[in-house]
């Protein structure tokens, strides 16, 4: 009925499959054939060839060319290539907050430890510690109040 010629592709089928051949069309969707022999695949595939596109024009369906499929496997490729390309950029951007907000810790972690440290000293100085005042003489200016902040 047709006078195109589709690529077929033929694969052998393992015996848990039954055995034998299976044909396909690849750029009619479903369009497959089977046989014993890769010869007899290949026949019977080139019937459902046109039964295919006999029902796709009975069905006033779009009847695609021959190697179409490489057009839309191309298509599907760049698509994917242009999906990873925007995954890396978001890995790359996640990385870099990443690598900030680990900057931003340590110099948290390194602003605690300098107020332990200051801490301690306070609090060695307010115990009485070398030359300290004691807690009954400490001036509430030294630790940075007044009267009003009690």
């Amino acid at each position: 009925m047709t006078n195109m010629q589709y690529p077929i592709v033929v694969r052998a089928l393992s015996e848990d499959d039954g055995g034998g051949y299976l044909a396909l069309a690849p750029d009619l969707k479903g369009c497959m054939g089977d046989g014993a022999t890769q010869e007899e695949a290949i026949a019977d595939v080139r019937l459902a060839i046109n039964e295919w596109c006999a029902e796709a024009v009975r069905f006033q369906r779009r009847i695609p060319e021959p190697d179409s499929h490489v057009e839309r496997a191309n298509k599907e490729r760049q698509t994917i290539g242009k999906f990873l390309a925007t995954q890396d950029k978001a890995v790359e951007i996640q990385n870099q907050l990443l690598s900030a907000q680990r900057l931003a810790l340590d110099q948290v972690q390194a602003e605690m430890d300098q107020m332990k440290r200051l801490l301690a000293q306070l609090s060695h100085t307010v115990a009485g510690g070398e030359g300290g005042f004691g807690w009954s003489t400490i001036p509430l200016a030294a630790l940075g109040l007044s009267r009003n902040d009690e």
